[in-house]
Parts: structure tokens; C-alpha cells; sequence
């Protein structure tokens, strides 16, 4: 979850643990184990492992079963092959709910760029192809999803990148490693963090902090203070600012003596603005934070929306969330109020659906606020290509 589960009501909580008593007083006796066990890891394994009472299945937008609850947990549905545990093992499955890779994993990650890790239980790392072919049998001890054909990897506490067959680009020596385009790695080592090309360092000092580049511009911290790298680690500016975000749609903030401050990406001031805080709210917007309260400027600075929500999120699909004490509702592109604060909890749209709870368990709502999928779910999670994993209260 994100910012919203400081909303969580007292129905909710009691819906949840009473979903938890009922499951924890059935798994056991539900719970289905096999007896072929490879060896004595598996056997371990399974030994504490306890099948849900409550299977996974998926949903279409309108909340039609597509695939029935029979998974013991699902991941993200993907447009290839999608992670799915049955009876305790993972393996793969397409959109019709076939397994394409055997049931046989005890850990599986998600396809991108036609790679996946899987763990056998032997505790290996293996890299397989989308046919589930090994290309690689590792050492790694963690590994994480491939991007732009490469993937960072982790062994005995340091991390290092492959290419899609397993070859070393990095070597595994780094405390931590942010893959961007063009070749290009922000790199932490011990304390200082350096912007790499093949390998290569392009900058000619180490920084407290390098964040993820957002057009075209990396923001950086020295001595508590805030400054911006071009891609070729040329220093735009000194570290100067007491805070300052990523640029978004050309536009930053960033707080010096004199206040907050939208710039553009010369480093020219846009305006001025009286606030106690100032964060992006994605779609070229920025939500202000003054007495206590949230409000929403547009990329020059001009308020849209004056300060009065407690909590507000980022925007979505044209549709941002915002709370007043434990309720929660939605305001447009303009700053209008045109889903009540109504809901205990909601979530960012996704696929023209947001997620929300009530007392009767977690539904879904279209950009008007209208219930399009029941409340009748124990979980439901985002849509992903048309999709959406849940659990139902219904067998």
C-alpha cells in the first residue's frame, strides 16, 4: 500500500482480522501438501507451508471471473507469461489460465525482456527463457526484474548487472545500482554514489545522493544540499538548495533563504510560492502544503485548488485522491471535488478502475464514482492489462 493506509478505519480493521481468524482457523486443515519431496529443503518447505483457504483468480473491468480462484498466489498479469503459485510451487501461465511452465519453482519473478529468475529448491537461482529453458544457473543469492536487458543481481550483500544471457556487466562489488539508458548506472559504493558508463565513472566526484533522472536531469545531494547533474554528470548547479524535487514536464521545486520556488530547466525561478511544503502531483501539476492543509498549482505556479485536504495523493487517469480526516474522495484535472469523501480507503486508478473499501470488503469505481465491481472481495488488486488478481469471500 501507499500514503492511504494511515486512513485505515476501525470497520476495516475488524473486516480484515476477521478474514484473518477465519483463514487462520482453515488453512491447516485445507491446506493440500505433496509428498514428493526432491529433497530435504523441500521437504522443510513444505512442512510449514499452509495453502489459503481463499484461492486467487482474475477479474476482467467488469468484474467478471475470467479465471477462477484456484491459485494459491498470482502475480501481475503480463502479456506473455505471468508467476503463478499452485499447491505451494510456482510456475507460469498464459491469459487462459494454462500452466506453459511447470508447477516446480520455489520462488518465481515476472517475465521482462523475455527473462525470469526462478529458485528451485535447492535454493538456485535460475535464468530461463519465456519456453522455461535455463540459460544460466547462478550464484546469486537475490535477483530482481530484468530492464532494458539487463538486471541487477545480489550476492552476499552486494550487487552487480547481467545481460540477458548471464554474462557480467557490472562487477557484483556495489552497495546498491539504478540501471538507466544508454549504458549508463547509478552506482553507490560504500558511501558516495557515481554516475558510471560502461563501467566507466563520468563524474569526477562521489555524491551523498544521485536520484533516478527525470527529463533529462539528475538531482543531487551534497552536504545537505540539493543541486542537478546533466546525463553526462556535468554539475547544472551547485548543491545551493535546502530541499528540491525531480523535474516533472520541465518544471522542479526547490526551497532556498528565501522560500519555495518553481524553476524551470535553466535554473530560472517561475514563481515564487508561499508554502510549508511542495511535491509533484504528476500531470504537469504540484500539490502545496500550507497550514497543515494540501492544495494543487499548475506548472506556473497558479493555484488551481487553495489548501483543504489532509491527505493528497498524485494524480491518475485525470483523478487525483484527496482526504478529509478518514475519508477519501477524488478531484479532477481542475481541482473540482467530483467523487465524494465518502470511502475509507482508495487507490489510485488504473485501467479507468480505483480500487476502494468499505464495511463490505474492497470494490471498484469508475472516474465518476460509480461502483462498476462489487464490494464483495477480501482482496483485489490493480488492473494489469485488463486484468486484476483477487480473493472472494465466495468459494
Amino acid at each position: 500500500m501507499n500514503i492511504y493506509k494511515s486512513s485505515l478505519t476501525q470497520t476495516f480493521k475488524l473486516l480484515v482480522l476477521g478474514a484473518l481468524i477465519g483463514l487462520t482457523a482453515s488453512c491447516k486443515e485445507d491446506s493440500q501438501r505433496s509428498t514428493d519431496y526432491t529433497n530435504p529443503i523441500e521437504a522443510a518447505y513444505f512442512e510449514d507451508y499452509d495453502s489459503p483457504a481463499y484461492k486467487w483468480g482474475y477479474i476482467n473491468t467488469q468484474g467478471e471471473k475470467i479465471l477462477e480462484a484456484k491459485w494459491d498466489a498470482l502475480k501481475e498479469m503480463q502479456p506473455t507469461l505471468t508467476a503463478a503459485n499452485y499447491k505451494g510451487r510456482w510456475g507460469y501461465i498464459n491469459s487462459d489460465g494454462n500452466a506453459k511452465i511447470d508447477y516446480v519453482y520455489k520462488q518465481a519473478t515476472r517475465f521482462a525482456d523475455q527473462r525470469a529468475f526462478v529458485q528451485d529448491f535447492n535454493n538456485q537461482w535460475l535464468l530461463i527463457d519465456e519456453q522455461g529453458a535455463v540459460i544460466d544457473s547462478t550464484g546469486f543469492s537475490q535477483v530482481h526484474t530484468f530492464e532494458r536487458g539487463l538486471c541487477v543481481v545480489d550476492k552476499l550483500g552486494l550487487k552487480g548487472v547481467i545481460d540477458k544471457n548471464g554474462r557480467e556487466i557490472l562487477p557484483i562489488r556495489y552497495n546498491s545500482i539504478n540501471i538507466l539508458r544508454d549504458n549508463k548506472f547509478i552506482v553507490k559504493q560504500g558511501s558516495q554514489y557515481t554516475l558510471l558508463q560502461s563501467g566507466t565513472p563520468l563524474t569526477s566526484k562521489g555524491y551523498d545522493r544521485l536520484y533516478t533522472p527525470c527529463d533529462g536531469l539528475i538531482r543531487f545531494k551534497q552536504a545537505q544540499r540539493y543541486g542537478y547533474l546533466d546525463l553526462n554528470g556535468i554539475e547544472m548547479s551547485a548543491p545551493r538548495y535546502t530541499k528540491a524535487t525531480n523535474f516533472v514536464s520541465e518544471v522542479a521545486a526547490m526551497k532556498d533563504g528565501k522560500g519555495f520556488h518553481l524553476i524551470d530547466k535553466r535554473l530560472e525561478i517561475i514563481k515564487s510560492i508561499e508554502a510549508d511544503n511542495i511535491k509533484s502531483a504528476g500531470a504537469g501539476k504540484w500539490k502545496f502544503k500550507r497550514n497543515g492543509k494540501w492544495g494543487l498549482l499548475n506548472g506556473q505556479g497558479e493555484i488551481i485548488l487553495e489548501p483543504r485536504y489532509d491527505l493528497m495523493n498524485r494524480y491518475n487517469s485525470d483523478r487525483i485522491a484527496v482526504a478529509l480526516g478518514d475519508r477519501w474522495g477524488y478531484c479532477d484535472e481542475n481541482g473540482e471535488e467530483v467523487i465524494p469523501l465518502k470511502f475509507p480507503l482508495v487507490w489510485d486508478f488504473s485501467d479507468g478502475r480505483a480500487r476502494f473499501i468499505d464495511d463490505r470488503g474492497v470494490g471498484f469505481i469508475d472516474k465518476e464514482g460509480v461502483m462498476v465491481i462489487s464490494d464483495n472481495f477480501i482482496e483485489v488488486r490493480d488492473f494489469s492489462n485488463g486484468m486484476a488478481r483477487f480473493q472472494s469471500y465466495r468459494r
